[in-house]
């Protein structure tokens, strides 16, 4: 069975806000043979993991940016500090402030990569349930291992992750 567009609507919109279970509105869209909603599952499931390879795609290009941006400067920095730094010159100046910049972006984009993170963490939730309503057992779990592991760290990591923008808090 193919997955109509009002189908689709009841399904999304009630594992909203609404409170609504997966299955409760694979029930609600019509599906009440077990083949029927196993096949709706399918689908959802499948849509749901296009939404996440995607995220992860954007999470793997802010990661390769934001390394650039860094190294980039770095170099420049390093370039403008070579002569000699003194408040007489601008060039102290200079670094100083693009070093600055570069590491508000820095924070600003590992801010960014969190909001991704709570996104995936969402869509794992979704499929993991879908998934073992569906088939038995839930299918992934690495957004969320990864943000139980970031949340067990110490205080002091934790500090330093939040004031560099890589942890948030819950």
């Amino acid at each position: 069975m193919a997955l109509t567009q009002a189908s689709w609507d009841s399904v999304y919109r009630g594992r909203g806000p609404l409170g609504f279970s997966n299955k409760a509105a694979l029930r609600g869209a019509g599906m009440t043979h077990s083949r029927d909603a196993r096949e709706t599952a399918a689908e959802i499931i499948a849509l749901r993991m296009r939404e996440y390879d995607s995220l992860r795609n954007e999470i793997q290009q802010r990661v390769a940016a934001r390394t650039q941006i860094a190294g980039f400067a770095g170099l420049i920095a390093a370039l403008l500090s070579a002569e000699n730094l003194s408040p007489d010159r601008p060039n102290i100046y200079l670094t100083a402030l693009i070093v600055g910049f570069s590491l508000i972006w820095w924070r600003r984009s590992n801010l960014g990569i969190l909001r991704l993170g709570h996104h995936l963490r969402e869509i794992e939730r979704d499929v993991n349930e879908l998934a073992t309503t569906a088939y038995g057992r839930p299918v992934l779990g690495w957004e969320t291992h990864r943000h139980q592991q970031r949340r067990a760290e110490t205080r002091m990591w934790r500090a330093l992750g939040r004031a560099g923008g890589w942890i948030q808090r819950d």
